[in-house]
């Protein structure tokens, strides 16, 4: 039986693919060449984000933690850093120093507590405070490369019964669970750190609790991103762009693209307030009441401004530190 006849038979009836089927018969080299680049497609979409996201993230990871060291071996930096006429104070735990990096502080709003609705499949609601008042009863402090946190029962100002100690990095990414996390509209993937912390959680609420790690996965800005317009958010980027950078040397070329990712904070890297303007909120409380800024949960509180509500108006904030180093936030969300 002749199949190549056959063959040849079947296509005669259509021209354009009789021509194309002999072009590839006398051009062996043309298969392989097919072959090499459905691998280097497959690579692209399938392996290459993979091994992309792993290395661009423990690159990051890595050099935020040599800048945080350099910092902490340095004489301990104060508190409040000069920035023009204002002063800048983290509020929260407490901190000697902090690095900025383009998805808030360093260290800053990489944890969450989520609770376990016990469904099937499974089912978690991210916990905040205004829906969980309790969780204003616990307390945070940094010793180390440890978290430290501590519960007090109400109407007490000490710790109440045994602290649980959580590494700041946890290295053990890939033997945990990923979680999906939804924050306004504004998707990443989480790590599940685990039955000792949960179990800890849980204990002190009453009800299932997971403590999830950001891990560095990226979670998009919804809201206004510098140098665009108010009404304007992140643009979708384009097949041909995703494509080139998961090229090495693409990538390289084209530089970083992290300036609109973010972790569990609400909708943007930082969340400055003024305290002049909080002070003008406290007169219009009743007598004897003032306002607590940190119910506000910023990470910058600026001091020493000239009037109340002038953040309104700022465009930018610049924080010097140590010598000639200064970072400049663009403030997108007046």
């Amino acid at each position: 039986m002749n199949t190549s006849s056959n063959t040849e038979a079947a296509l005669g009836a259509s021209a354009p693919l009789y021509a194309l089927y002999v072009f590839f018969q006398s051009s062996p080299a043309i298969w392989s060449l097919i072959a090499v680049f459905s691998s280097i497609v497959s690579y692209l979409f399938l392996a290459g984000p993979k091994i992309q996201s792993s290395s661009s993230k423990a690159e990051r990871a890595k050099a935020m933690k040599q800048a945080f060291k350099a910092i902490e071996n340095r004489a301990a930096a104060p508190k409040n850093v000069e920035v023009g006429k204002a002063s800048v104070l983290i509020i929260g735990c407490p901190v000697s120093h902090a690095v900025l990096t383009r998805e808030g502080f360093y260290l800053d709003r990489k944890f969450m507590l989520l609770k376990d609705l016990e469904e099937t499949p499974r089912k978690l609601q991210n916990m905040h405070v205004p829906a969980f008042p309790s969780m204003s009863l616990f307390h945070t402090a940094i010793e180390g490369d440890t978290l430290i946190v501590s519960y007090r029962s109400p109407g007490t100002a000490h710790p109440t019964g045994a602290t649980l100690e959580v590494p700041l990095e946890p290295s053990n990414l890939e033997s945990l669970q990923k979680l999906p996390i939804n924050m306004h509209s504004s998707h990443t993937t989480a790590y599940d750190l685990g039955a000792e912390p949960n179990k800890w959680f849980s204990d002190r609420f009453g009800f299932k609790v997971v403590l999830a790690y950001w891990g560095g996965n990226p979670r998009p800005v919804l809201g206004n991103l510098p140098g665009q317009p108010a009404n304007q958010g992140r643009k979708k980027k384009s097949v041909v762009a995703q494509t080139a950078r998961r090229i090495p040397v693409l990538r390289t070329l084209l530089g970083d693209d992290d300036d609109g990712i973010i972790a569990f904070n609400d909708c943007a890297p930082y969340l400055v307030i003024n305290e002049r303007s909080v002070a003008d909120v406290s007169t219009r409380l009743p007598a004897h009441m003032e306002m607590d800024h940190t119910k506000f949960r910023a990470n910058i509180v600026v001091t020493g401004s000239d009037a109340a509500f002038e953040e309104d108006f700022w465009g930018e904030l610049t924080l010097e530190g140590r010598g000639e180093e200064s970072s400049t936030i663009i403030l997108t969300g007046n």
